[in-house]
């Protein structure tokens, strides 16, 4: 029988190489409820951390609010203008997805579009989001499936259209009065 791993990362100042990451893993095994053998394995993962810094630091670097997404339709990621411009702090956000902000499409209806995602190349849809404060901003939502830190997953890249939706209300507008 064995019980679950447990695992560790920390920064280790190396003497030659400067600074590595280590991840520290030790899975038991037991019998009778009694411990026989600790399995323990150290893992560089300095190249690991350093992937996942630049990638923070793009999308962090992004103009548009930007989610990664898991099959369940969960954000595992979201950048900061996803913050600024949504209200939800990150923590709020990364337990929520997109069935919690938008504020056009049915539940379903997003869960299956997450889902479809395992199988489409790209979706680009216009839907809306609600802010905390209870704002509705219309949005592009542009996602392609991707691979994140080593399990599939979908970002999505919302783009705020309010512009856009104004010209074209006021075009709609125009073309009813002539």
């Amino acid at each position: 029988e064995q019980l679950s791993l447990w695992h560790s990362e920390f920064l280790y100042n190396h003497p030659r190489k400067k600074e590595i990451w280590i991840e520290i893993r030790f899975l038991p095994t037991i019998d009778e409820k009694k411990v026989i053998v600790w399995y323990g394995f150290l893992i560089d993962i300095t190249e690991r951390k350093r992937a996942e810094n630049e990638y923070k630091q793009l999308i962090n670097g992004m103009n548009d609010t930007a989610f990664v997404i898991d099959f369940n339709a969960k954000f595992i990621e979201v950048n900061e203008t996803a913050v600024k411009n949504l209200g939800y702090s990150r923590e709020e956000l990364l337990q929520m997805g997109p069935v919690d902000i938008d504020s056009s499409l049915d539940p379903e209806v997003i869960r299956d579009l997450v889902a479809n995602m395992r199988f489409d190349e790209k979706q680009v849809f216009e839907t809306s989001h609600t802010t905390k404060d209870g704002r509705i901003l219309p949005i592009e939502i542009s996602s392609s499936p991707i691979l994140y830190f080593g399990n599939k997953a979908v970002l999505s890249v919302a783009r705020d259209i309010s512009e856009r939706v104004r010209y074209r209300n006021e075009l709609i507008e125009a073309k009813e009065k002539a």
